[in-house]
């Protein structure tokens, strides 16, 4: 991975926000997830365990909804943006809906921020790899199991759905 705005000499240079090790030269705990957003994938990072059953549970809460079986509202704006292009993606099994790639990695990204844990702060970071060079996410957090227990429980009460409004009754 490479930092875009360093300069020469540090071109390949990513450090851990945490603790400072260079990621190229060094492993590091503290390396909360990777994800590889222009060929939509997880790469690393503790919450990469995580990562198939987050989308398992949001795929069951969005066929659930699909089904009828629950409302299609959402209290949290991020599962709505991934609900909407989904909708919008023509997914083709409504009993186990495809969800879009980028939204999914935005919610992971803000649910992982909501639990503790924080997005790279350096400049925007690529890698590079043959011909290719890929946007990625990269995320770090001071004690990533911690930040993966607590998003973990965070997703149950996301993916609840919007409560229903109460009007007032009008007196006859």
């Amino acid at each position: 991975m490479w930092d875009e705005d360093a300069g020469d000499e540090e071109s390949s240079k990513i450090a851990c926000d945490v603790c400072g090790k260079d990621l190229e030269q060094e492993n590091c705990g503290h390396v909360l997830i990777v994800v590889d957003r222009t060929f939509d994938a997880c790469e690393g990072g503790l919450a990469y365990d995580f990562w198939d059953g987050w989308y398992e549970r949001v795929q069951i809460a969005f066929a659930a909804a699909l089904k009828g079986d629950r409302p299609q509202t959402w209290a949290k704006s991020d599962v709505r943006a991934v609900w909407e292009a989904m909708i919008e993606s023509e997914y083709e099994d409504p009993a186990s809906p495809t969800l879009p790639f980028r939204e999914f990695t935005d919610f992971v990204e803000e649910l992982l921020t909501e639990a503790g844990g924080s997005p790279y702060f350096g400049s925007p970071m690529s890698e590079f790899g043959g011909r290719y060079e890929s946007e990625m996410l990269l995320m770090f957090a001071e004690e990533p199991a911690a930040v993966c227990k607590k998003a973990d429980e965070m997703l149950t009460a996301w993916l609840l759905p919007k409560p229903p409004r109460r009007g007032r009754r009008q007196k006859p």
